[in-house]
């Protein structure tokens, strides 16, 4: 993946956790935007937790698939999966709605990839959002699975 001043393989990234970090209007969601086309040129899918609608172009530019909190999360999370397919989770609705399908895709990519293995890439734009420091809930703690789980083999 050619990040610009340095480049890094698809193992550097897969299975691992990346934070991108630094204070407002430096550059952090230009380098995740640089990030997840790379990543996806580079085969590996990509599934964007996107509370703005902030990545939905990109990713759809690219053949990935725009998913909302309407849409029924078993099905689009199992073809995803088994498909390789990049996505957009749309939370820019920021409902209940939208909670629900976001949990109940997350646990059926943790559920699914416990019997088929494969990469993918994870992003969680503004997280602090999603996984607020000192509380606890169901979309914060499958993140944390996922991210915990990711770089441990099977």
């Amino acid at each position: 993946m050619n990040m610009g001043t340095f480049s890094l393989s698809k193992a550097d990234v897969a299975r691992k956790c990346v934070a991108i970090l630094g204070i407002r209007g430096s550059g952090k969601s230009n380098t995740s935007k640089v990030m997840i086309e790379e990543a996806i040129k580079e085969g590996l899918p990509v599934t964007v937790i996107d509370p703005d609608a902030e990545y939905v172009d990109l990713v759809n530019s690219m053949g990935g698939d725009i998913v909302t909190g309407s849409d029924d999360a078993s099905l689009r999370s199992e073809v995803h999966h088994r498909k390789a397919i990049s996505s957009v989770i749309d939370m820019s609705e920021w409902n209940q709605e939208s909670f629900s399908f976001l949990y109940k895709y997350l646990t059926n990519i943790w559920e699914m990839s416990k019997d088929r293995r494969t990469d993918r890439m994870i992003v969680v734009e503004e997280a602090h959002e999603f996984i607020p420091q000192g509380k606890v809930s169901g979309i914060s703690e499958i993140i944390t699975r996922l991210a915990s789980e990711e770089g441990k083999e099977a």
